[in-house]
């Protein structure tokens, strides 16, 4: 593969960045020259069957530390003409696959990426993307639908997507990597980068439900979709951003909304409003990875290769990179640069300035949320805490050498490697000599880790003295998990120690998942509970609230304005918030209890849209009529309050209630929850209104199910449980 006109024209313009672009060829023409030639030619592959390797069905799907083998038989052997000539549309190629001993028939393939593809010879390792449940609607892997398989591509240390997602996951909520090996036809295809897919079972995972709505960011070599007002009009932004939701034009205006908030907020009412629009912790922890972690492709560098969630339980959106191949790299402008794309450092390239394109138009994150102090100084801590904790080679140097050794023999017999074996074993101590794009080779992993920890924390707006947290407690206690009663106070108390005296010191606090953080500002004045005036310990009381069943918090202590620094504890702010658990109590005598249970509903009984889906019953065992308004379902014990039955729901005497559980929360005939149940079992909980303390009226633990079969109380309202034909809203019979 050679090299024709194409990458050229001026380069980024940001800070540390300038002068003239990568002036050189760009791709096409002949086999020859350009930064592909090394490229080691594929061979064929070691023949291997499902007898050779290692099984682990009791592994979880990225469980980090195994090799799991994800085989593929195509019925016809040109099966990369055929994905090659569908990769354009929406028709997959079906395979069987075979993990872990268990087959899998139907499972779409097609290639993935777009460089990572487009660059990449026939025979050579392609990205991969497998769809499950493609001919089966029901078939899962381990639950998941969906297995992304990256190629490595720009990385010979094979280590560069894994360490984002790993490193991602300490701050805020991110995508899970591991690595697979890949036998296609019986040909072994090497070692492939498992990436999870941002679909709906990331988000049950993370929030608990799916409704929201998703848009991804393609790659975008222009920076232009970065969240810049548009107008509005919807049509330039169904041009820059991809809805993978269902499309309806209320989250479109919600996106459109919040573009408007970013450009023409004033400034004084932004930390109020914008609160209400963005979990804004979250999008700092994303900004803050994504520049300490450079990624080339990243929001600060193009801003794309991101995905947009609005969660619709509080309206408010959440940031998520992915495909994050070109990371821990040195920096590459976005472009947009000459005809080629985007260009390329000149004199003067160096680091990626935490505080670069502040003040773009085109990136209205970065200009609007940091034009506010409080958010500048929370954002540059974050910065700060990643490149002390993660880029000290004490604490990655370790997790490189683990990770290099699972996967190195496998490197060295990989025949469909970008890179080679040589490449891979200097990845980490030197420049890895490949896989270099359009700018030359990466740093080795070490080399960028130790230099971008040195400019980070030697930054002018990084190395300044900062308060600190010696100690968070709440009740006096130093557990982080410590029992409480639902609806009592709970005193919070932080202890701060040497200088600089913080100004102001914070209190965090939530109760729900999701929910945005309240702020209370602390006190050491002597009669907030803590005891004496001026002896460096403050507290807050967070009033207690019928209902509470876990109580979430962190301090944080803010220096004055002319120093403009801030810490949290912990660390991770609202990802790792501390937790208080409260204990609820339990009504014995409730008249309502949960009567049927059906979690394998493949064919039995249609909900009202007329799906087969989740549901239980509720049955009144009283004379009386019972109003259930405003109790609650969940299958949750630290979330009890998921799912509020509507007002002016009642049950006959001796009558019964039918729920779906089908996390449908748009449907509008039937009762329908905002969760699903898991067929291996698990505890649904019914819990009493708000004013009567939300008291547990009943929980209901089944174990796993069979098709076709529900479990519940014989008779109907008993003590006994059993299997049981589905009956919804009829008398429980018991199964043969």
């Amino acid at each position: 593969m050679g090299f024709g006109p194409g990458f050229g024209g001026p380069g980024f313009g940001g800070p540390g960045f300038g002068g003239p672009g990568f002036g050189g060829p760009g791709f096409g023409g002949p086999p020859g020259g350009g930064p592909f030639a090394d490229r080691p030619t594929a061979t064929p592959g070691k023949r291997l069957t499902p007898a050779d390797v290692t099984s682990h069905p009791d592994r979880d799907l990225f469980d980090p530390d195994i090799i799991r083998t994800v085989f593929l038989q195509f019925e016809n052997q040109d099966w990369e003409e055929e994905l090659e000539d569908f990769r354009m549309t929406d028709v997959d190629v079906p395979a069987q696959m075979i993990v872990d001993g268990k087959t899998y028939d139907d499972v779409g393939v097609r290639f993935r990426g777009n460089t990572s593809y487009q660059m990449i010879p026939r025979g050579s390792k392609r990205p991969l993307n497998l769809s499950v449940d493609y001919g089966k609607k029901d078939q899962r892997l381990q639950g998941r639908r969906t297995l992304n398989l990256l190629n490595a591509s720009s990385d010979p240390s094979f280590l560069r997507s894994f360490l984002f997602s790993l490193i991602s996951r300490q701050y805020l909520p991110a995508l899970s990597a591991n690595f697979v090996r890949v036998v296609i036809n019986g040909e072994n295809w090497g070692i492939y980068t498992h990436e999870e897919q941002f679909n709906k079972d990331f988000l049950r995972q993370w929030f608990g439900d799916s409704n929201g709505a998703r848009w991804k960011v393609p790659p975008n070599f222009s920076g232009g979709s970065g969240l810049k007002y548009l107008g509005e009009d919807l049509a330039p932004y169904k041009r820059n951003y991809v809805i993978k939701s269902p499309d309806n034009e209320t989250d479109w205006r919600k996106l459109v909304q919040l573009c408007r908030a970013l450009q023409d907020t004033p400034s004084e009412e932004r930390e109020s409003e914008f609160d209400k629009l963005l979990n804004v912790d979250q999008v700092l922890w994303f900004l803050a990875v994504d520049n300490v972690l450079v990624d080339g492709d990243g929001y600060f560098t193009r801003a794309s290769d991101y995905t947009i969630y609005l969660d619709t339980r509080y309206d408010r959106f959440y940031l998520f990179a992915h495909d994050n191949n070109e990371s821990l790299r040195d920096p590459e402008g976005p472009g947009p640069g000459g005809p080629g794309g985007r260009g390329a450092p000149g004199e003067g390239s160096g680091e990626l300035d935490p505080l670069s394109q502040v003040g773009s138009s085109n990136r209205p994150l970065l200009t609007a949320l940091l034009a506010n102090p409080a958010w500048k100084a929370r954002y540059l801590a974050h910065v700060r805490t990643i490149a002390e904790q993660w880029l000290d080679w004490n604490t990655l140097g370790p997790v490189v050498t683990q990770y290099q050794a699972l996967i190195d023999n496998d490197v060295r017999e990989d025949t469909k490697k970008l890179t080679s074996y040589e490449q891979f074993a200097q990845s980490v101590e030197s420049s890895d000599g490949g896989g270099r794009g359009p700018f030359g080779p990466p740093p080795g992993l070490k080399t960028f880790a130790q230099r971008r920890r040195e400019y980070l924390l030697n930054h002018a707006e990084l190395n300044k003295p900062t308060p600190t947290i010696a100690s968070v407690a709440h009740r006096g206690l130093d557990s982080s998990r410590q029992k409480n009663v639902t609806g009592r106070n709970v005193l919070i108390e932080a202890r701060i120690a040497g200088d600089p005296k913080p100004q102001t010191v914070l209190l965090y606090h939530a109760d729900m998942p999701g929910a945005p953080f309240l702020q209370i500002e602390m006190s050491d004045d002597g009669q907030q509970h803590d005891q004496l005036a001026g002896d460096g310990t403050y507290s807050a009381v967070i009033a207690g609230t019928a209902g509470k069943r876990e109580v979430r918090y962190y301090v944080e202590a803010r220096a004055d304005a002319n120093i403009g620094t801030t810490t949290f504890m912990p660390s991770e702010a609202e990802m790792g918030a501390y937790r208080c658990e409260a204990t609820a109590m339990s009504d014995r005598d409730s008249a309502v209890v949960i009567n049927e249970i059906m979690a394998t509903n493949k064919r039995s009984v249609q909900d009202p849209q007329g799906q087969y889906d989740d549901w239980l019953e509720l049955y009144n065992r009283s004379d009386r009529t019972v109003d259930v308004s405003g109790m609650y379902l969940s299958d949750s014990e630290t979330e009890l309050l998921k799912w509020s039955f509507p007002p002016g729901t009642t049950i006959r005497p001796r009558g019964t209630l039918v729920v779906w559980l089908d996390d449908d929360l748009r449907a509008t005939r039937g009762l329908h929850a905002n969760f699903k149940l898991s067929q291996n079992g698990e505890t649904v909980f019914l819990s009493d209104t708000d004013l009567r303390g939300n008291a547990i009226c009943d929980k209901f633990t089944f174990g796993a199910f069979k098709e076709e079969v529900t479990f519940g109380r014989f008779p109907d309202g008993g003590a006994r449980c059993q299997p049981l034909v589905p009956t919804p809203d009829a008398a429980n019979r018991a199964s043969e």
